[in-house]
């Protein structure tokens, strides 16, 4: 899934051409109907290997009474990778099989001015990985 069409079936080819089953799935999950449209195809259908890799760089400052920006990016990079992983784990262990892989950058551990909330948003993802893991003997 991604944001950019164009880019996601470039990959979803080359992904193709190698012999991997892939389903290129268009969704903005900076917005609610993008993070529903994925969870409804996670519902649907079986997922067997689910990257989530939602996020972008923040160059917004902390110290500010303009917070949209930092609300945003708070739902894209932390409530929407967690929405999309939870749903995802479920219908995987349900099955007893399944792959959720979340990304973070290398910012979570750091934090600076410059970075605004984007390091916080990382260690979310983070402890989304670690914090309440499904045991492997779950087929997780």
């Amino acid at each position: 899934m991604a944001r950019n069409e164009a880019r996601l079936e470039s990959v979803a080819a080359e992904l193709s051409s190698r012999g991997v089953d892939v389903v290129a799935l268009s969704a903005d999950l900076s917005q609610a109907e993008g993070v529903a449209k994925v969870c409804s195809y996670i519902d649907e259908e079986q997922v067997e290997i689910l990257v989530n890799n939602a996020g972008k760089g923040l160059h917004h400052p902390l110290a500010t009474t303009d917070t949209a920006p930092l609300r945003e990016a708070i739902d894209l990079m932390a409530t929407a990778v967690v929405e999309v992983g939870a749903v995802a784990a479920a219908a995987m262990k349900a099955r007893g099989h399944g792959v959720v892989v979340n990304t973070a950058s290398v910012s979570g551990p750091f934090y600076g001015p410059v970075l605004g909330d984007q390091s916080p948003c990382e260690n979310v993802v983070a402890g989304a990985r670690t914090g309440n893991a499904t045991p492997r003997s779950s087929g997780l």
